[in-house]
Order: C-alpha cells, then sequence, then structure tokens
C-alpha cells in the first residue's frame, strides 16, 4: 500500500484515475475494499503480478512523484 496524500492533494480514487494515463500504472484505492473511508481516503493498493522488468518500469515512472510536480518551460 501506499499513502498518496502528498500527490496533488488529491484522494487515493482522483489518483487512481489519472495513473494509468500519467505513469502508466494501475492502482486500487483502498477505500473499495472498506466498509467507510475515514481511514483510507488517500491510501492505494498495488499489485505486482507482472515482469520484473515491467515493475522496474512502473517504479521508475512512479518515482517521479517523490521529484514533485513536471516543469513546464
Amino acid at each position: 500500500m501506499a499513502d498518496v496524500s502528498g500527490v496533488g492533494g488529491e484522494d487515493a480514487l482522483a489518483f487512481c484515475r489519472r495513473a494509468p494515463q500519467e505513469y502508466g500504472v494501475v492502482a486500487v484505492p483502498v477505500s473499495a475494499f472498506c466498509v467507510t473511508t475515514e481511514h483510507s481516503a488517500s491510501l492505494v493498493r498495488l499489485a505486482y503480478c507482472k515482469l520484473p522488468e515491467t515493475i522496474s518500469a512502473g517504479l521508475n515512472k512512479l518515482s517521479a512523484l517523490a521529484a514533485g510536480p513536471a516543469k513546464t518551460p
């Protein structure tokens, strides 16, 4: 699981909707498995059922999040 609260100020559902397009990574909001979202609104679940090379590429794309938003000229 990962907490995406520091990524663009959005909740997990919004992050999961844009992650495939922007990062080529699919995540599931943890709130989909909960009765209430009180403690899970910013948590996402990631699965690693791909080839190691595919996982490595996805991790590289997600690591860009740590650097902050891309700057446009």
